[in-house]
């Protein structure tokens, strides 16, 4: 009985440093890997002296158009990322410091209700720190940025478990390379992600179910000093921090009073200490593709102008020295 115990007790463990070790190689094959958020992370070394990193989540890469900013003489890049919280807001900065030579002028974090809400940093669904040049392990990530993971880490390992064996089919079979600027749109656009379609109430009935959860939602205040201190961080480094934010349609809606008192409490803060830009335009359905992003002619004209409130603030003009 006892040899078959230790023969069990060997068995899974022996299993558990296979399925562990193959999960480590979830990341194989970034350069063939077509999610939009793992092509722009491949384009980061190509953007370099930056008069402004834009951060933010699929807010900023719907909304933000560097375009706009080329032609204002602004050198830009969109490094928005579908779910990105201040976490992975974290994760992307030390990992494009890392990947150039010169560290940008200013980076300008995004700010919303759902930035500071439960549903960012998804490392499950959305292990981007996995992706970066300069990748973390799903160890390294939940012991530096979220140790409250460690009761979720059975399910990441068995999620990059599979990765795995998709991305090694991809390796092998894609015909990509992403790291080629001839294959991957990422390079011309920035970053920015562009979408043609429109809101429509029928769209937004079938999706509604996804946010209505919020009127449950906390404020998190832990969230919202990690901001502040990463702010700090960057302005040790001698970077300039200028927070903001965008029309976001319908998102205030789903959530509750007490959230978003909270909420404007600490945008109140902010404005004490930094920069904060916020494009309040009132936008139809028109500029926006579904419940809170705006389309490819809201970002238009957010883009626009967010360029006019840059240059109408004492604080950022420099931005635009040497042009």
């Amino acid at each position: 009985m006892k040899k078959f115990i230790i023969r069990i007790v060997l068995f899974f463990v022996g299993f558990t440093i296979v399925f562990i070790s193959v999960g480590k190689f979830d990341n194989v094959g970034r350069c063939k890997n077509k999610n939009e958020n793992v092509k722009k992370l491949v384009c980061l070394q190509n953007f370099d002296s930056l008069d402004i990193l834009f951060l933010g989540n699929s807010y900023c890469y719907s909304g933000i158009n560097p375009i706009y900013f080329d032609s204002a003489g602004l050198k830009t890049f969109n490094l928005g990322v579908s779910t990105a919280g201040v976490n992975y807001y974290s994760v992307l900065t030390n990992d494009y410091l890392l990947s150039v030579q010169k560290k940008p002028k200013s980076v300008f974090m995004l700010l919303s209700p759902m930035t500071l809400s439960e549903k960012t940093d998804d490392a499950l669904n959305n292990p981007i720190y996995r992706y970066a040049n300069h990748p973390l392990s799903a160890e390294e990530y939940m012991f530096l940025y979220e140790p409250s993971l460690f009761k979720s880490y059975p399910k990441i390992m068995a999620r990059s478990f599979s990765r795995t064996f998709v991305n090694l089919y991809s390796y092998f079979v894609s015909g990509k390379n992403y790291c080629d600027t001839g294959e991957n749109e990422m390079f011309a656009s920035k970053g920015f992600i562009s979408s043609t379609k429109k809101s429509s109430f029928q769209d937004e009935l079938k999706t509604n179910r996804f946010f209505t959860p919020f009127s449950k939602s906390q404020f998190d205040n832990v969230k919202a000093q990690k901001f502040l201190d990463l702010a700090s961080e960057l302005e040790r480094k001698n970077i300039k921090v200028v927070f903001y934010e965008l029309p976001s349609n319908k998102l205030y809606s789903f959530f509750n009073a007490a959230y978003l008192r909270d909420y404007a409490v600490f945008i109140l803060k902010i404005k004490q200490h930094h920069n904060f830009i916020f494009v309040d335009l009132k936008l139809n359905d028109n500029y926006y593709r579904d419940q809170d992003h705006l389309n490819a002619d809201g970002a238009a004209i957010v883009s626009k102008e967010m360029i006019t409130q840059i240059k109408s603030t004492n604080d950022l003009v420099e931005l635009f020295a040497n042009k």
